[in-house]
């Protein structure tokens, strides 16, 4: 898979400021609601940023972060995807971005800890963020639906049971993903999510969200949910994307990583709707040698 862009954000009535200082990150948005601040951490090597300090602290901030999402315009830019279509030919697949719920946006702008209380102490504040959340993404998925490529991928790393509940996903994500996919599926689109944790308690809502497949499903140790597991509670009309361990890729022989693709398949009750890659990542400094194994393991097979 290639990911291209499709589209420009352009902004009205915001300003956008950037200081670093090291390794330290601090971003400034104004609006005439308020004035936010974040601060982040880039990990060198891993070469990207973890939030440290996020833009929500206060009550006050939903209203400059509710201002900053409703006051965002989504300009398509189809011949950037084009491109991108064009380049990749028949060596690869080209997805685009949308469709993410409101449910994912939280752990954008709120700690991770502070979404969870506020889904008991103030969930209106959370309605609040969820709606113009939703107010963006619609015009996401507008916008994906009348562009070039035919996968829309939303990330939603963060829907996790390490982190939310099934009845979070039920209220900040479900009814949103159903609405986005209904709109994807009419343009002909498929809609995939990417979630890389523990999802295995979500798979019955997740047969109702209408989505395509799931990018990035992880076994133990990873995550929660065997293979056989979620073809079981999804069916066949959703694509599990994934299967092979980045440990066991980034740290195993050949040998070693036919072997754990091997059970994999031995496990499942067919391979219909598995898309065989890494499970989200591939480390560096993987031998190639190990990907080798997998691509000569899908020709076999």
């Amino acid at each position: 898979m290639r990911h291209s862009p499709y589209c420009k954000i352009v902004l009205e009535d915001v300003t956008l400021e950037e200081q670093r200082d090291g390794d330290t990150i601090m971003r400034r948005i104004i609006t005439p609601a308020g004035t936010i601040t974040e601060t982040s951490l880039h990990i060198p090597g891993a070469e990207t940023d973890f939030i440290t300090k996020p833009f929500i602290k206060t009550p006050a901030d939903y209203d400059a972060v509710c201002f900053l999402l409703t006051h965002q315009h989504v300009t398509p830019d189809y011949p950037t995807a084009q491109r991108t279509i064009d380049e990749t030919g028949e060596d690869g697949l080209v997805t685009i971005d949308a469709g993410a719920p409101p449910l994912s946006a939280f752990f954008r702008y709120l700690a991770q800890e502070q979404v969870l209380y506020e889904s008991h102490d103030h969930p209106e504040q959370l309605d609040r963020l969820a709606a113009a959340v939703h107010e963006h993404q619609l015009a996401m998925c507008r916008a994906a639906a009348a562009a070039p490529a035919e996968v829309v991928i939303a990330y939603s790393a963060d829907i996790t049971t390490r982190l939310i509940s099934p009845r979070l996903f039920e209220r900040y994500a479900l009814p949103y993903l159903q609405e986005y996919a209904a709109i994807l599926h009419a343009a002909d689109k498929l809609f995939i999510i990417h979630t890389c944790g523990d999802v295995r308690a979500l798979l019955p809502l997740m047969r109702q969200a209408n989505i395509d497949g799931i990018d990035s499903l992880s076994e133990p140790p990873l995550g929660n949910t065997p293979f056989e597991v979620a073809m079981a509670e999804l069916g066949d009309d959703v694509c599990l994307i994934g299967g092979v361990s980045p440990i066991v890729l980034a740290n195993g022989t050949p040998a070693q990583v036919r072997e754990h693709v091997l059970d994999l398949f031995s496990r499942v009750p067919h391979r219909r709707n598995l898309l065989l890659c890494t499970s989200d990542a591939t480390a560096f400094a993987t031998p190639v040698e190990n990907l080798r194994a997998v691509a000569e393991l899908v020709k076999e097979y």
